[in-house]
């Protein structure tokens, strides 16, 4: 089954209401190397926005099976390829001791203001945030 050009960027956020980010790699399939972005991914084909955010978290933080009805989808805007970027918030807040990092070279959490600030931060996250971040 392949790739569609919509995705999902997951907002997953502590008690604090701090947000997730991971430190992507330069691994040769990135397209955004060396930047922070959202977790998340692209959606397979048939695969509904809920579906492909319950699938991306346990592939990417290890946190173990996660079921669609723990996401919301809080909106999408259209990226530059065509496709969709669907923003999934997960319910429940998460915290460092829940999760093991599998993909990007780290992770950290951050307000919204400190994601105004980061540098350098993958575009498509940016807008994420500036659309949809509280």
């Amino acid at each position: 089954m392949g790739d569609t050009k919509d995705s999902v960027g997951l907002f997953i956020r502590n008690a604090a209401g701090l947000y997730l980010l991971q430190f992507r790699d330069n691994a040769p399939q990135n397209t955004a190397k060396l930047t922070w972005d959202v977790f998340g991914g692209h959606m397979k084909l048939g695969e509904t926005p809920e579906k492909c955010a319950s699938r991306e978290l346990p592939e990417e933080l290890a946190i173990g099976s996660v079921h669609i009805a723990s996401f919301s989808i809080v909106g999408y805007f259209e990226k530059e390829n065509g496709g969709l970027m669907y923003c999934a918030q997960y319910q429940f807040p998460i915290e460092w001791k829940d999760f093991r990092v599998l993909e990007g070279a780290g992770a950290g959490f951050f307000s919204t203001y400190d994601v105004s600030c980061l540098q350098p931060v993958f575009s498509g996250a940016r807008e994420m945030f500036r659309r949809f971040g509280k």
